[in-house]
């Protein structure tokens, strides 16, 4: 049997399934971001909006602490949607695992390579906007999505 070791840099914010479990009344917004973090996530908006990510919907994020920026992009991208970014600090295999296999949670994902790979490791199921083979291309989604289209009149 092949197991993956992952990297202890690996680390998020934490996963948080129900406000009221937490104790809070509702998800902490991130801090500002900055011009270059807001241009990136308006156009990550608009591709996961046409991938299907609707208000209230849940998306997980693996994002490491080496790709800090596309962490931020990712998750400001997701609170302008009105959606629900799920950030675990915690990618040990059986959490990633549980994360992934839930059906009734998120059918969409936002990774870097190493949350694509980990993701990987897991045998995780739904549709993965990343970085590496086999997945929806991130920066590719993003310039795909670069400006608005807007209808002819």
């Amino acid at each position: 049997m092949h197991t993956t070791a992952l990297s202890p840099r690996l680390t998020g914010r934490p996963v948080i399934w129900d406000a009221d479990e937490a104790g809070l009344d509702a998800v902490a917004r991130s801090v500002p971001v900055s011009p270059r973090v807001r241009q990136r996530s308006v156009r990550l908006a608009r591709g996961l909006s046409s991938l299907g990510v609707a208000a209230g919907q849940r998306v997980v994020v693996l994002c490491c602490a080496g790709h800090l920026e596309d962490r931020a992009v990712a998750v400001a991208a997701l609170e302008s949607l009105g959606a629900v970014p799920v950030v675990p600090i915690d990618w040990s295999e059986p959490t990633l695992a549980r994360l992934f296999t839930n059906r009734t949670g998120p059918n969409v994902h936002v990774a870097c390579e190493e949350g694509v790979a980990a993701w990987r490791a897991v045998r995780g199921t739904g549709i993965m906007v990343g970085e590496g083979d086999g997945v929806i291309w991130w920066k590719g989604l993003e310039c795909r999505h670069s400006s608005e289209v807007r209808p002819a009149s």
